[in-house]
């Protein structure tokens, strides 16, 4: 996971440590493992703590892996874009919605 943040051109103001847990759940405002009741999850990330959670099945699924953990990785980006950038990402994301683009923005 570490070459893929590497290879989107990302340094870490501070390191982000990656966990990996079985059976990810989220009940409440809290990350729970194991069988029992809560929404089924895939990750969880706690910028202020620098930690990120991926579910362990995410192992068998490479590009789901990729793609979920780029998603998360930027819970870490997002507060540190200054407004400008933000808005526009509102604006590129607002086209896509209103274009009806297929796949991850649309």
């Amino acid at each position: 996971m570490t070459r893929l943040a590497a290879g989107l051109g990302l340094r870490a103001a501070r390191p982000v440590r990656v966990e990996w847990r079985v059976e990810l759940r989220a009940r409440g405002h809290r990350l729970e493992t194991g069988p029992g009741p809560g929404q089924e999850v895939h990750a969880a990330s706690y910028p202020r703590q620098g930690r990120l959670v991926l579910d362990t099945a995410l192992r068998r699924q490479p590009a789901e892996s990729a793609r979920i953990f780029v998603h998360e990785l930027f819970h870490f980006v997002w507060p540190r874009l200054a407004n400008a950038e933000r808005w526009s990402w509102e604006r590129v994301l607002r086209e896509e919605l209103r274009g009806r683009v297929k796949g991850e923005l649309g």
